[in-house]
């Protein structure tokens, strides 16, 4: 029995490192990953296949299912070619400055030259909920959170807070949930006969129907999807320190406010709106980031989103475009490269 369970430890242990250190495992770990209910460990993918070449100017974009979703990385990385290359980091839940400031470190660990943070209302007016510990917990905002919430907080959250420890050391942990529905897709495929599985870049691909629209605009006017909440200091104080984070380590930063439909403007009080402006604008002046505010981007309508919150071909395709170009023409001001890039 003694051997049989060193065996099985050491089956274990082969298959970590396997796993933490094989670029060809993650490449096909990310192949056969659904976006959305892999988010995690696409995202961690993505960090570990960045390239390796200091000569490469890396452009990390992060923050929510929008960031996912809006970015088209293969058409940014033809019009940047071998002058930068996109990773995207982004993944399902609102980008709330939380989760950007615990995944800061290992952003800056792959020694970008510029990091886009792509926020919207949702990314400060969403109550936190603590769920993004069991995947992205990292133990540096603990301090944070001690510090304006106080020790109660921890005490309360001690349960997910050791959770997210042992998560964060062992990969084969944090993430067997996918790992199990791969495998379960494997065998589904293999059953049915099906042709091997092409990655995915987006998860969705078709608009909701109007009534979609009109449902969630209903179900909302009461009981608004972002509003004030009791972690807004502490949101704000998590964006100001990712923020002197990347700034101590010569990374600079790019705010780009997310697209979203015309009609979110009924999921809220419209206050938040002055609020959320007065915020990222007096933090953009006091820290020097620079911001791409909504009013700075192509016009977006109802027919350029599947959804509320993500855009379609057509809008993606605009909004890249956009992105490209104005990376392209403040090149110098970015950290990127200064000749110009034959547009497509």
């Amino acid at each position: 029995m003694l051997k049989a369970y060193g065996l099985a430890a050491s089956l274990i242990v082969l298959a970590h490192l396997g796993i933490t250190f094989s670029d060809s495992v993650w490449r096909e770990l990310y192949r056969v990953s659904v976006p959305s209910r892999d988010d995690a460990l696409r995202v961690e993918a993505n960090m570990r296949l960045s390239p390796k070449d200091a000569s490469t100017n890396r452009i990390v974009l992060m923050g929510s299912s929008q960031t996912r979703e809006d970015f088209d990385v293969d058409y940014l990385n033809r019009r940047f070619r071998d002058r930068g290359h996109f990773i995207n980091l982004g993944f399902s839940g609102n980008g709330n400055p939380i989760e950007m400031y615990m995944l800061t470190p290992r952003v800056v660990d792959m020694k970008p030259k510029l990091v886009v943070y792509m926020p919207f209302i949702g990314s400060l007016f969403r109550p936190y909920a603590y769920q993004t510990f069991d995947l992205y917990f990292d133990p540096n905002i603990l301090p944070l959170i001690r510090s304006i919430h106080g020790w109660s907080e921890l005490a309360d959250r001690a349960d997910i807070i050791a959770m997210g420890i042992f998560r964060r050391a062992s990969i084969l942990f944090r993430h067997r949930n996918s790992y199990q529905q791969m495998v379960d897709d494997a065998i589904n495929r293999l059953v049915r006969g099906s042709p091997a599985k092409v990655a995915q870049t987006y998860a969705y691909h078709r608009r909701k129907p109007n009534s979609h629209f009109m449902q969630l605009i209903e179900t909302h006017r009461k009981s608004p999807r972002y509003r004030e909440h009791q972690y807004q200091e502490l949101y704000q104080e998590a964006f100001r320190m990712m923020v002197q984070y990347l700034t101590a380590q010569n990374v600079l930063l790019l705010v780009v406010d997310g697209p979203t439909h015309p009609l979110i403007k009924h999921f809220y009080d419209p206050r938040l709106n002055s609020e959320y402006e007065l915020f990222m604008s007096n933090t953009s002046t006091t820290y020097g980031f620079t911001r791409l505010r909504k009013s700075d981007l192509p016009e977006f309508r109802d027919d350029d989103f599947n959804d509320f919150t993500h855009l379609n071909a057509s809008g993606r395709a605009r909004f890249n475009a956009f992105i490209a170009d104005y990376l392209q023409e403040n090149a110098a001001r970015l950290g990127l490269a200064q000749e110009p890039v034959p547009r497509q």
